[in-house]
């Protein structure tokens, strides 16, 4: 598979403004730039890069240039756009805002658009965005999203080029006559592709900001050692990043991998260094996982599969469940909220096994350590296996959870709780199950005191 990367250039000194863009500090960013501050080129691609959505705003309506390429250390030498960078690493929120201030999707880098990047890293409603911007569609954004296994993908962007041919001759095929091409439309000329979508995807209600809370959120569908996909894990976490956003988490204090970034190393290091460094005892912390998971056939631990995993060396490459919980648990802050959509059965669904092994583990180890500030909604029991709704485009228990937080799940007091969401997508999974001849029980664990999730 080929691989391109893209790292923000680091030479030279940052000033002021970038450091504190850098440092996700979008009201000192404001201060600055009242004060005087210049906008630097690299202040809107380090905010880009980050998908600090709310900085890119605020540098777009001081006046960033949108359209300003700015050198990286590609291998490829050529320049980039804050588009480019955002695309790349999936930054939906400030995808939007750079073509909402005119962002052009047709600029290249190394004959590629953004849309390339989209294509090659599998950003379904990012290329949705593109395409809907005026995107054009080359040979060379079908090929790689096809070569990285994005088959849907692919073949969407096969239809859409079709169709911008046909116009483009059908445009062609009129009389030269200048007057007659300038009546054209120059802008929407394809409808926007309708890719999966769903009722949960969007929240229905929103909370008051919380400066103090944080989340992880990781959705492994494609993996990197020949796994079979975990599907719809995708899907799951950006949803999941768009109800959190209206839970009152701050954007920018939500770190989302998928796939190719959800690395055992990148995981490491958000989980185990950044969380601890940032939060705070007033935090509330939220912790997603959707993706395979498998059991240590020899001590029954449970494993976490990043995109990098082998479950024929879990030791090495795996996450145990263990650890998740005790990083997590020793977190200085008043709240803990744990959702695990996978399974450890090895028998399928979100589940693997190392290579040779026979399902089904008859007891896997998914021990959750005693702590009154720690809420775990796991998708099922350890010998379960944990499915998906089709339709929906989501695992069945990220989907009712977000059915859920949607209103589904609102107790007597007008409040959904982590025990009236329970209460409400445990039954529903479980005849979600039982249509397909399998049991599915979601579990919670939770602490003694009622807590409100929204």
């Amino acid at each position: 598979m080929c691989v391109f990367v893209l790292i923000l250039s680091l030479a030279g000194c940052a000033t002021p403004l970038v450091r504190a863009v850098k440092k996700g500090q979008t009201q000192k960013v404001v201060a600055l730039i009242e004060k005087g501050s210049a906008i630097d080129d690299k202040a809107l691609m380090w905010a880009a890069y980050r998908g600090d959505a709310e900085t890119v705003k605020v540098l777009l309506d001081q006046g960033a240039d949108v359209n300003k390429k700015k050198a990286t250390f590609w291998d490829f030498g050529d320049l980039v756009t804050p588009l480019m960078i955002a695309v790349r690493y999936g930054h939906t929120d400030a995808v939007r805002i750079l073509l909402d201030h005119g962002a052009d999707v047709n600029l290249k880098h190394s004959g590629v658009t953004a849309l390339f990047y989209a294509a090659f890293y599998g950003h379904s409603d990012i290329v949705n965005i593109l395409l809907a911007k005026g995107a054009a569609v080359s040979a060379t954004d079908i090929q790689y999203a096809e070569l990285n296994g994005y088959k849907t993908l692919a073949e969407l962007l096969d239809r859409v080029s079709k169709k911008q041919s046909s116009q483009i001759l059908g445009e062609n095929s009129l009389a030269p006559d200048s007057t007659a091409s300038a009546s054209l439309p120059q802008n929407n000329l394809i409808e926007q592709p309708v890719l999966l979508k769903s009722e949960v995807d969007v929240p229905i209600y929103k909370a008051q900001e919380n400066p103090n809370d944080f989340a992880l959120v990781i959705g492994v569908e494609k993996y990197s050692n020949q796994l079979p996909d975990a599907q719809f894990a995708e899907r799951d976490a950006e949803a999941i990043k768009n109800h959190l956003i209206a839970l009152g988490v701050p954007p920018r204090q939500i770190k989302l991998l998928t796939n190719h970034q959800a690395t055992k190393a990148n995981v490491e290091a958000y989980l185990e260094e950044w969380l601890p460094r940032n939060v705070k005892e007033p935090s509330r912390v939220f912790f997603y996982y959707s993706g395979h998971g498998a059991p240590d056939l020899k001590s029954g631990q449970a494993y976490l599969v990043l995109y990098d995993g082998n479950p024929d060396f879990l030791g090495i490459t795996g996450y145990p469940i263990k650890k998740l919980y005790s990083i997590l648990n020793s977190l200085k802050t008043k709240e803990i909220i744990v959702a695990i959509d996978s399974c450890f059965s090895g028998a399928g669904g979100r589940s693997v096994l190392a290579q040779g092994a026979r399902p089904l583990v008859t007891k896997v180890d998914v021990e959750i350590p005693a702590a009154n500030k720690m809420t775990i909604f796991s998708a099922s029991a350890g010998n379960e296996i944990s499915g998906t709704i089709e339709d929906q485009g989501h695992g069945a228990f990220t989907y009712y959870f977000l059915k859920g937080l949607n209103g589904e799940a609102i107790d007597r007091s007008g409040q959904v709780t982590a025990q009236s969401l329970y209460d409400y997508l445990k039954p529903k999974v479980q005849d979600a199950a039982n249509l397909k001849n399998r049991d599915q029980t979601p579990q919670l664990v939770s602490s003694k005191t009622p807590l409100k999730l929204r």
